[in-house]
């Protein structure tokens, strides 16, 4: 079986300092037939070696990207900034990057890679007046929010079978100028980009949970999971 390594994020309680993750992640990747495992907060110079490892990468969500990272400063009311968290997860890109590994990134995962191949991202989508829709809805992750429209032939369109799927949404960042080599491949409504590809380098980007929808036996949800391991 294939081995699937996940990112994570750090936790202190302070007192002790701990590696989690959303558990969701890890059984979607079970569902989907293959092994996830963990990538703990190391020593950066352990990222090679559990890129290694890994048959795939999977970037998950959680904290803002600092704005460092694509070049702007920080603006008012942004919070929820890792500077620990974004180090490492830009060498796991760097080392499946070098590594020839897929990856998939998912909400933060999805800016972070834009962010780190000369993308820009929104800090906050409502400030900029560029959202209408609610893209923040926890209490609607398992069964989605809003219909994003999927562009066929794309991994989206190959692993649901669909061109307007219904999806969950818990962001207020989103992806503003496209990395070089990625293809916009998903919108929501109101313009958001919802899903990113570059076949050449096999990465695959949404901007939603499927992972959340995946645990909740939603099938098309479990089928990106499924045709992202199929990846070589």
């Amino acid at each position: 079986m294939k081995k699937i390594l996940i990112s994570s994020q750090p936790y202190s309680d302070g007192k002790r300092n701990y590696v989690q993750i959303n558990r969701n992640y890890a059984e979607a990747v079970r569902m989907a037939g293959a092994v996830p495992f963990i990538a703990p907060y190391t020593d950066i110079d352990g990222v090679s070696e559990l890129v290694a490892m890994a048959d795939a990468v999977i970037l998950t969500g959680g904290h803002d990207v600092n704005p460092l990272v694509y070049g702007e400063e920080l603006q008012k009311g942004i919070q929820g900034i890792s500077n620990v968290r974004d180090a490492f997860d830009l060498k796991l890109i760097e080392e499946a990057l070098k590594q020839g590994k897929p990856m998939l990134g998912i909400c933060r995962g999805m800016q972070l890679i834009n962010a780190y191949l000369g993308g820009t991202l929104y800090q906050d989508i409502y400030k900029a007046n560029v959202a209408k829709l609610e893209h923040v809805s926890f209490d609607t992750l398992s069964i989605g929010a809003h219909y994003i429209t999927i562009k066929e032939q794309s991994f989206l369109h190959r692993a649901t079978g669909l061109k307007k799927m219904l999806v969950n949404t818990e962001h207020h960042q989103a992806v503003k100028d496209i990395a070089e080599g990625f293809k916009v491949t998903a919108k929501s409504s109101d313009g958001i980009i919802e899903a990113m590809e570059d076949v050449h380098r096999k990465i695959y980007l949404v901007q939603f949970h499927p992972e959340a929808m995946a645990v909740n036996n939603n099938g098309e949800a479990i089928n990106i999971f499924k045709e992202f391991i199929k990846l070589q």
